[in-house]
């Protein structure tokens, strides 16, 4: 296992805000190499960069083969406010197979921004009636934010959890 992985799982485990069953070296090293992954600074499947691995964003698989969800967005502190969340991000997408849709959850305002950017709609049961069934077939039922399941508009706010779909 490349020392890189094992590094980027220890910081961002530190955290404490990652899904710990899923924030191995192993299941990192899996996703950038199945390409479900970018990296910060810039690596290829190929190519490793030297040093620490300062930022990741992951495309997660889900119990709905169409649909990925973008996770696990991770940048060092010391780098933060560089647009290099939105350069991941926007990267990310564009390496997302066609017949791939995409969501995240995020309670974090600059990655709401980010979505946005990315013409990812917050949703509720306004705007996605199904929402429920559309959670329980993609396995994330119990993680759906309770913003999702208002009657009303969507009006994200930082700190408070939502859901973005593409």
């Amino acid at each position: 296992m490349h020392p890189n992985w094992i590094d980027l799982a220890a910081r961002m485990g530190k955290l404490g805000v990652y899904n710990a069953a899923l924030l191995t070296p192993r299941n990192l090293s899996s996703q950038f190499f199945s390409g479900r992954t970018v990296v910060h600074p810039r690596a290829h499947k190929f190519v490793f960069v030297a040093g620490p691995l300062k930022g990741h964003v992951a495309r997660r698989k889900t119990g709905d083969e169409f649909w990925q969800e973008i996770s696990q967005i991770y940048v060092d502190e010391d780098l933060r406010g560089n647009g290099i969340v939105r350069e991941m991000v926007f990267e990310l997408i564009a390496r997302t197979p066609a017949v791939i849709q995409l969501f995240g959850i995020t309670s974090v305002r600059t990655v709401m921004t980010v979505f946005e950017e990315c013409q990812m709609d917050a949703i509720t049961k306004a705007t996605m009636p199904d929402v429920e069934a559309w959670a329980e077939r993609l396995g994330i039922r119990e993680r759906l934010p309770e913003s999702a399941l208002s009657p009303d508009p969507p009006q994200p706010c930082d700190k408070e959890r939502w859901l973005f779909v593409r």
